[in-house]
């Protein structure tokens, strides 16, 4: 379990000046694989066709899990 770690970057660019960045990654905290962590973001600046009319977004989604025991987890989420 230790060595399964994972990351994902990804940027998008659109019409309307529309860009888009985001970052997922997780793997272990501890060797023994007994504290995981994920870590989801991204920001998102759009424009459109329409007159002022525009978006901003910023999103941050951290994740822990604690295996307590055989059948006993504990899952901290936030966003």
């Amino acid at each position: 379990m230790a060595d399964r770690v994972f990351s994902s970057f990804e940027g998008t660019v659109g019409s309307f000046s529309t860009y888009r960045g985001a970052i997922d990654l997780s793997g272990p905290l501890h060797d023994d694989g007994s504290i995981l962590y994920r870590f989801n973001t991204f920001y998102e600046n759009a424009g459109s066709f329409r007159d002022f009319v525009d978006s901003e977004r910023l999103f941050f989604a951290p994740k822990l899990k604690f295996a307590l025991g055989d059948n006993t987890n504990l899952t901290i989420d936030g966003s």
